[in-house]
């Protein structure tokens, strides 16, 4: 099994987000510093980017 964690960094987005064919049940945007629930390797990976020792 692989898993892949893609985490994207937005800037001024307009428009609206979508669901395309039925990938994610759900798509939303959050701030570094409100982030929801996640798996453990995304979130050592957000802590990171947080305290600086990965700059993005």
């Amino acid at each position: 099994m692989c898993t892949v964690i893609v985490l994207f960094k937005v800037l001024n987005y307009t428009g609206t987000i979508e669901v395309s064919y039925n990938e994610s049940k759900e798509l939303k945007f959050f701030s570094l510093n409100d982030l929801p629930n996640m798996e453990s390797r995304a979130k050592t990976i957000t802590d990171k980017i947080k305290d600086s020792t990965i700059k993005i």
